[in-house]
């Protein structure tokens, strides 16, 4: 029987012919960039015969998250934009938080990109929002 860990290697991590450049700047759907590797971004997880991966309750959240932080952003007229699973680059990664903010300035230079370029500086994922969402 595959442990949680094993299961997660076999299924989902595909042979990487991309460099993680490459990938920002061609994004595959639902994929990650992650130690030279393009892993699922919600993998079919089994743990304690439990299936983890993206739930009904997981999207609720999602959406409730990106619409308290668009609400805000509208109310206090900050400006900028939130997006849900807009692909980044963390140092040596390309990733997909959940939910992300960028502020006006950094809209007027991305809104067009593949990814940005960077770590959002607000974003929540469903690693860090686990606590949040119980």
């Amino acid at each position: 029987m595959l442990t949680s860990i094993e299961h997660q290697e076999t299924t989902s991590r595909k042979a990487n012919t991309l460099s993680l450049e490459d990938f920002l700047q061609h994004p595959v759907e639902g994929m990650e960039w992650v130690n030279g590797f393009l892993v699922e971004k919600y993998p079919l997880e089994v743990e304690n015969g439990t299936v983890d991966s993206m739930t009904l309750r997981h999207s609720q959240i999602q959406l409730r998250l990106g619409s308290y932080w668009r609400n805000y952003k509208i109310s206090s007229s900050q400006g900028g934009e939130v997006y849900t699973e807009a692909l980044c680059r963390t140092l040596v990664q390309g990733r997909r938080p959940d939910v992300s903010y960028l502020t006006p300035d950094l809209l007027a230079q991305y809104a067009n990109a593949a990814s940005y370029q960077y770590w959002y500086l607000l974003n929540c994922d469903k690693s860090t929002c686990r606590y949040y969402c119980q």
